[in-house]
């Protein structure tokens, strides 16, 4: 009854959920200083090098 007199004051604000492989690039790109409009723009091959040399670093490489 008495929270109909207590209004929301800001409005609802939905947070995007990422996924699992997008938090692992967003580590990955910003482990090397990268911006995701620049980890977009670079080649397949140059990302698999990211990639590696991040999960080498964290001792994660196979």
């Amino acid at each position: 009854m008495m929270l109909k007199f207590f209004k929301r004051r800001r409005p609802v604000v939905h947070v995007q959920q990422l996924s699992r492989e997008e938090i692992q690039e967003l580590l990955i790109l910003r482990w090397h200083g990268l911006t995701p409009e620049q980890w977009n723009a670079l080649p397949a091959i140059v990302k698999v090098d990211h990639r590696e040399s991040y999960f080498r670093a964290w001792g994660l490489a196979g």
